[in-house]
């Protein structure tokens, strides 16, 4: 897995990673007319909102096995964009760098989006937001096998009000509050969007949508972090409810959690050790679980 991991020249606001540009020998231009038609994949950069999420019960470990997963897929199909892709084309010197990565609801194919904040002439990078975010690259990729199948160079600011917009400014709200949380680490930034009820007690008032950012760390001894973010509207900057440390150190055997059941972040983990790590155990206040590596199953310790 290590060998997966970009490697760091820089740390910006963002936690994100400072690159240097290489020529891109085998990169093309990409144009309206191309799509991502082997992987599934068309106008990325255009598409509507992805379908939404439910939220996910901590006691039904049947959706926190299926989130967990997602989030190693996610989780996988960055690190793959990262060195499989953006690495082939360079580094962007003291660029700001932001990947949005989706998953296909198969499972089979991938993309990370590249944004990215460039220094004005004192040198200095504008505030990170979606209205100073230029689109730079798009990676698709092919999942078991692993594969990344295209590299196109974009151009362009980001489109006001897009859904790629409101991605953009939802994921940077999250890193601020991470830097609050965990001074100095760095961390892969996992965006999900569901949908929930404005009142749960008044379901004539419908339903909004909230960001749900996992912060993993890049780094096996950092920490892992959840966050709820409100996306921005109109007249109103996306704005973190809620945020909490999962894991105090990804690596830790145990992992130490304070809910009463592992969630999503902590099955993302195990699958991300691998069958060769065995099993996991996560101490919880209400007692130990054991969950398996590579697969990411629960039981609690005590059971037969």
């Amino acid at each position: 897995m290590s060998a997966l991991r970009p490697r760091r020249t820089a740390t910006v606001a963002l936690a994100a990673l400072a690159l240097a540009m290489l020529a891109p020998a085998c990169i093309r231009m990409a144009t309206e007319e191309d799509d991502l038609a082997e992987v599934g994949l068309s106008n990325a950069s255009s598409e509507p909102p992805p379908g939404l999420l439910r939220p996910v019960a901590p006691d039904d470990l049947v959706s926190v096995h299926d989130r967990g997963r997602l989030l190693h897929q996610l989780e996988k199909a960055l690190r793959m964009g990262y060195a499989d892709g953006m690495l082939t084309v360079g580094d962007a010197g003291t660029d700001a760098v932001l990947p949005i990565v989706d998953v296909d609801p198969g499972g089979r194919s991938a993309q990370a989006m590249f944004v990215r904040w460039r220094p004005g002439a004192d040198g200095k990078l504008p505030a990170l937001s979606a209205k100073t975010a230029e689109r730079w690259l798009l990676v698709a990729m092919l999942l078991t096998p692993d594969r990344v199948v295209d590299v196109e160079i974009l151009q362009g600011a980001v489109e006001d009000g897009s859904h790629l917009a409101t991605r953009i400014d939802s994921i940077v709200a999250a890193a601020e509050r991470a830097r609050t949380l965990a001074p100095g680490a760095m961390f892969h930034l996992l965006d999900l969007y569901e949908e929930i009820p404005v009142d749960p007690h008044k379901p004539a008032k419908g339903n909004t949508i909230q960001a749900h950012v996992y912060a993993l760390s890049a780094d096996a001894d950092g920490p892992d972090l959840e966050l709820v973010v409100q996306p921005p509207k109109r007249r109103t900057p996306a704005t973190v409810t809620a945020a909490a440390v999962v894991h105090a150190s990804a690596d830790a055997d145990p992992l130490v959690i304070e809910t009463s059941t592992p969630g999503p972040v902590t099955v993302a983990r195990a699958l991300l050790r691998g069958l060769d790590a065995g099993s996991i155990t996560v101490r919880s206040p209400q007692g130990d679980w054991v969950v398996a590596a590579g697969t990411g199953l629960m039981r609690r310790a005590d059971a037969p």
